[in-house]
């Protein structure tokens, strides 16, 4: 059964480093830290960093504060925590800062070529 867990585990960490990624490209972490309240609703979040509706951005930001990420209150309203913290980058070099070069567009890309990659030889980035 560890077996089991473990791989599936993995197999979630593509998901999870989706969500992050779109919590950054956003600033979320950074609209959370520093707004000067203990929270936000997921209305004002997604007013500040300029999305067209909240919907989507709720069931990302849910499934987040579920992995530990944020804090989900009552009311679809969130609080940070120690983790998004860790994902700011307005304050010096951060967790976020790797995350964002690792989870940048052409390395997902890259990721998505590795299997022709290895199979024929041809670099999967270049």
């Amino acid at each position: 059964m560890a077996d089991e867990k473990l791989l599936l585990s993995m197999i979630h960490g593509m998901w999870q480093s989706a969500c992050i990624s779109v919590l950054l490209h956003l600033g979320v972490p950074e609209i959370l830290c520093s707004c000067g309240k203990e929270s936000l609703s997921v209305d004002e979040i997604a007013t500040i960093a300029g999305c067209s509706s909240s919907e989507q951005l709720y069931q990302v930001m849910r499934v987040m504060s579920q992995w530990g990420v944020g804090r989900e209150l009552d009311n679809k309203m969130f609080a940070a925590n120690r983790a998004m913290e860790l994902l700011r980058r307005d304050k010096g070099t951060s967790v976020g800062h790797m995350a964002e070069f690792r989870l940048a567009d052409e390395k997902w890309l890259s990721c998505t070529m590795l299997p022709s990659a290895v199979k024929t030889g041809e670099a999967a980035f270049r």
